[in-house]
């Protein structure tokens, strides 16, 4: 099993090669060449307080592992009383650490001339 700092790293690679434009039906997504946006990316703002592992402080504790797949099972624990709850919050968490080991082959497929699927490379 990968570890949240691999997965944070190898994230960090595909993200930070270029600019990325994402269309949604309410907003653009900019993401740029930062890590900052990372933890949310892997579901760290379900952790904890609110937004309490998102940002440059969500990215800190990933790279110093301070925050850790076994410790993400416990602030789930400890956060959310029942336990349907807690499965819902670990199965989507866990659901968008694994998706992202995708995003360099998602993104590679996208090209600027196709306005309409929603993602562009600058």
């Amino acid at each position: 099993m990968r570890t949240l700092l691999q997965i944070f790293r190898d994230t960090k690679e595909v993200l930070c090669e270029y600019d990325y434009y994402i269309h949604t039906q309410k907003r653009i997504l900019h993401l740029t060449n930062s890590e900052i946006k990372i933890p949310h990316l892997m579901g760290m703002q379900y952790l904890g307080k609110p937004n309490q592992f998102t940002g440059d402080f969500g990215a800190y504790a990933i790279k110093k592992q301070r925050v850790t797949i076994e410790s993400v099972e416990k602030l789930v624990r400890k956060y959310y009383k029942t336990e349907e709850k807690q499965r819902r919050m670990l199965e989507m968490i866990h659901r968008k650490l694994d998706n992202l080991a995708e995003l360099g082959e998602m993104f590679s497929s996208y090209s600027y001339d196709q306005p309409s699927i929603g993602i562009w490379r600058i």
